[in-house]
């Protein structure tokens, strides 16, 4: 696969933004990569695995989960056989399916008045977002009033709306830096996204 190194990520996007994600986290926090784990946590849930190792749903049925993505990179097919693979590895199978942009819309977001046709109808979905130097454009994705909009994984949570209300009128960028800190913790432990690179 395809990897970014710190000194790519300065070069490309800049200090600023590559100091706000290292200083938004605690160093010692981390999300593990555990299969083992996972199919524990999966069975002690209510998910088992059948003879054939396929994991069943609570009705007894195989689970069987969808994965979009859009034609305008050639390194999503890559990433989704990681995905796919490491699935298959906690028995769930997961089948992928490449759209063009306008196709991938419909199927991603909610219907609204001005989009009736949107479906909302997906598992998972590769895409992408271009980060800023100030993170603002991003962190406002995930607030509730863009639910139909940006906020396309349909993540709501009035803590985090709070929070994001607050950092844009904070007096100094010491407050506003603890309130995005906080915001992004939020987001790293409820996981509306699963960030891949």
């Amino acid at each position: 696969g395809t990897f970014v190194t710190l000194r790519d990520l300065v070069d490309e996007v800049g200090t600023d933004a590559a100091r706000w994600f290292f200083l938004s986290r605690k160093g010692d926090s981390q999300l593990t990569f555990d299969i083992e784990l996972a199919k524990q946590k999966l069975t002690d849930a209510g998910y088992p695995l059948d003879a054939s190792g396929q994991r069943l749903d609570k009705e007894g049925k195989p689970i069987s989960l969808r994965l979009y993505m859009p034609t305008d990179s050639p390194n999503y097919p890559k990433m989704a056989e990681f995905i796919s693979g490491w699935f298959e590895l906690v028995g769930i199978k997961v089948s992928t399916s490449i759209y063009d942009e306008a196709t991938l819309l419909e199927l991603e977001l909610p219907p609204t008045e001005e989009a009736p046709d949107r479906t909302a109808d997906w598992d998972m979905i590769i895409w992408s977002w271009t980060g800023y130097a100030d993170p603002n454009p991003l962190l406002q994705i995930f607030t509730t009033s863009l639910i139909g909009s940006t906020n396309d994984s349909l993540y709501s949570n009035p803590e985090y709306d709070r929070l994001y209300d607050e950092q844009a009128v904070a007096a100094t960028d010491e407050e506003r830096h603890e309130l995005m800190a906080q915001m992004q913790n939020l987001f790293y432990d409820e996981a509306p996204y699963h960030v891949l690179a």
